[in-house]
């Protein structure tokens, strides 16, 4: 056997790695986008779990029930209570905003916490008040889907919302 041979036989072999190992860091590539779009999607739902079920042993619900209707209602600590709930929450749901620009959270999943967020936030009186005064703590991109959000007929069911959340006593 020939230098020559032996030569081409180690290029070729050497190009084979190269192409064998560039398809297995694509892999590697993907699967990690894959997990880690996964462990923002787990993270967002778990956040926003464990906020409803931390605050369903409050005063919060009675008090978003009220804001609701009339913000006006609220005293000034159930405002106060309302607000800091708000901020929290919009800052849940900015995250998963910002999570889905970045590619980090699949359509399906933003559509869903989109609709709830719409089916909540926006429909509430306390809640479009409240966005008023504090947008501004917010990122640019999620306050202008916040403000597209307001000027649209959020819900068809906007009324019978509110009327589930303050039936008459």
């Amino acid at each position: 056997m020939n230098w020559e041979a032996a030569g081409a036989i180690g290029e070729i072999v050497g190009a084979l790695a190269v192409v064998i190992t560039l398809v297995y860091l694509a892999v590697q590539l993907r699967q990690n986008a894959m997990s880690q779009r996964a462990t923002v999607e787990q993270q967002i739902a778990t956040g926003l779990s464990e906020s409803f079920r931390i605050n369903a042993d409050t005063d919060i619900p009675r008090i978003w029930a009220l804001a609701y209707r009339d913000f006006a209602e609220l005293t000034e600590i159930e405002a106060a209570k309302f607000a800091f709930f708000l901020f929290s929450h919009l800052k849940q749901f900015e995250h998963a905003y910002i999570q889905h620009e970045m590619g980090n959270l699949s359509d399906v999943s933003w559509e869903a916490i989109d609709r709830t967020f719409r089916e909540t936030v926006t429909i509430s009186d306390g809640a479009r008040q409240y966005w008023k005064f504090r947008r501004t703590a917010f990122h640019e991109g999620f306050c202008a889907h916040v403000d597209r959000a307001l000027l649209k007929d959020v819900t068809e069911n906007r009324e019978a919302i509110i009327d589930f959340l303050t039936p008459e006593r």
